[in-house]
C-alpha cells in the first residue's frame, strides 16, 4: 500500500472524531476566573446587596457556559450573571468574614477557583488595601450607552472613601453631548464643596480639575456629579445593583437603590433621584 493510500485509510478512520464526536483540541483549553471587584479585604453591611464581578481569561475551544461564585469558602456555589464577563450580588444576613471565590465552566471542564480569595468583612473592619496615588472609580465591564435624553440634567455617583484624602476633580465618560459641563462635589447632605466648569471635549472621557483640592474623610457620604444643559449623557441601567467596593472608593447601595443619582432642571443641582440602579459614569479623582 502506498503512503498516500495509508494516509487515506487513517483519515477515514478518524473522520468521525473530526466531525464532532469529541471536542477538537479540548486539551488546549486553559482558562481561569478573575475577580475584578471588590478589591482586597472589602467591608460590607448586613442586609445590603454587595457586588462581586469579574471575567474569564485564557483560551477555550467551546464557549464558557456558566460562572459560579462562593461566599463561604466553597461550601456552597451560586450562579453568576454572565459568562466571560460576570457579576453576582449577594446580601449578607449576618456579620462575619465571607471567603469569596469564583469558577467557570465550559463543555471541556471547570476552571480552578479564582485566587487569591477575597475576604469580605461583613459588619467588621478589615485592613485597608493599597490604593495608589491618583485614583478613579472606573468600576467593572463598560457597556454604557449614549442616552438620547435632551433635557438639562445633573447626573452623578454617591460615593464614600475608605481612608482620608483629597478629591482633586471629577472624571466623566461622555455621551453624545460634548459641550461645556459644570462638575460638582457635594457632601451627602447637599452642601456644595466644589464647582468647576469644564470646556467642550470631543473625546469619550474627560477630567475636570478643581482649582483647589477638597479634603474628604471616611465614613462620610459624598456625591460627584456634572451638569449637562442638553442631556446627551452616558448611562447604564441595572448596574449598581449592590454596593461596589474598589479601594479607596465605596459606591454604596442603600438597600433600595444603587449609587447612580440624577436631578432634572435648568442649572442642575444636588442629585438625589435614582433610576433602575443606573451608572452615569461619574467618579471623583482621589489623591491619598
Amino acid at each position: 500500500m502506498s503512503r498516500s493510500s495509508r494516509f487515506a485509510v487513517v483519515l477515514a478512520a478518524i473522520a468521525p472524531l473530526l466531525g464532532g464526536v469529541l471536542p477538537a483540541h479540548a486539551a488546549a483549553d486553559d482558562f481561569y476566573t478573575v475577580i475584578d471587584i471588590p478589591s482586597r479585604n472589602p467591608q460590607a453591611e448586613v442586609g445590603v446587596p454587595f457586588l462581586v464581578t469579574g471575567h474569564v481569561r485564557g483560551s477555550w475551544t467551546t464557549p464558557i457556559t456558566r460562572v459560579e461564585v462562593t461566599t463561604d469558602d466553597g461550601r456552597t456555589w451560586h450562579p453568576a450573571e454572565g459568562t466571560t464577563e460576570w457579576r453576582y450580588a449577594f446580601t449578607p444576613t449576618g456579620p462575619g468574614v465571607h471567603v469569596t471565590g469564583a469558577r467557570a465552566y465550559n463543555d471541556t471542564g471547570v476552571s480552578p477557583v479564582s485566587a487569591p480569595d477575597i475576604d469580605v468583612h461583613v459588619g467588621l473592619t478589615g485592613p485597608l488595601p493599597f490604593a495608589g496615588c491618583l485614583c478613579i472609580l472606573d468600576s467593572f465591564a463598560w457597556r454604557g450607552g449614549y442616552d438620547p435624553d435632551p433635557e438639562p440634567v445633573e447626573v452623578g455617583t454617591r460615593i464614600r472613601f475608605d481612608r482620608p484624602g483629597e478629591v482633586t476633580g471629577v472624571y466623566l465618560k461622555r455621551g453624545d453631548y460634548r459641550g461645556p459641563v459644570v462638575v460638582h462635589l457635594w457632601r451627602g447632605d447637599g452642601t456644595l464643596l466644589a464647582e468647576q466648569t469644564g470646556g467642550s471635549d470631543p473625546s469619550s472621557w474627560q477630567i475636570v480639575g478643581f482649582d483647589q483640592a477638597v479634603p474628604v474623610q471616611p465614613g462620610v457620604d459624598y456625591v460627584a456629579s456634572y451638569y449637562t444643559p442638553e442631556g446627551g449623557y452616558r448611562s447604564t441601567e441595572h448596574y449598581y445593583t449592590g454596593t461596589v467596593v474598589s479601594a479607596p472608593f465605596i459606591a454604596p447601595h442603600n438597600g433600595v437603590s444603587g449609587a447612580g443619582v440624577y436631578r432634572y432642571g435648568v442649572g442642575g443641582g444636588f442629585p438625589t433621584e435614582s433610576w433602575h440602579d443606573s451608572n452615569y459614569w461619574v467618579s471623583p479623582t482621589f489623591y491619598e
